[in-house]
C-alpha cells in the first residue's frame, strides 16, 4: 500500500489502525475531530492523554466510595 519508505503513508495507515482498534466513543470522537495534518506522536499523545484521565476519574471515584462505606460503619 505504502512506497518502502514512505513514512507519512506509514504513519497515516498507523493513525488509522489506532483509529479503528478503538471502543471509547469519548476518545474515538477527540480522535476524529483532530486536524488531518495531526501526526502520529499527536495522535498517541491524545490517547495517552485520554487513558490517564479516565484512570485518574475512576481513582477519584473509587476513593469516594471507600469513603462513604467507612462513614456507614
Amino acid at each position: 500500500m505504502c512506497k518502502v519508505q514512505d513514512q507519512t503513508c506509514i504513519n497515516g495507515w498507523k493513525k488509522h489502525g489506532i483509529l479503528m482498534g478503538i471502543r471509547d466513543e469519548e476518545l474515538t470522537q477527540k480522535l476524529t475531530d483532530i486536524d488531518v495534518s495531526a501526526t502520529l506522536q499527536d495522535v498517541l499523545e491524545i490517547c495517552r492523554s485520554h487513558e490517564s484521565s479516565k484512570s485518574a476519574s475512576s481513582a477519584l471515584r473509587d476513593t469516594a466510595k471507600a469513603c462513604a462505606m467507612s462513614e456507614y460503619k
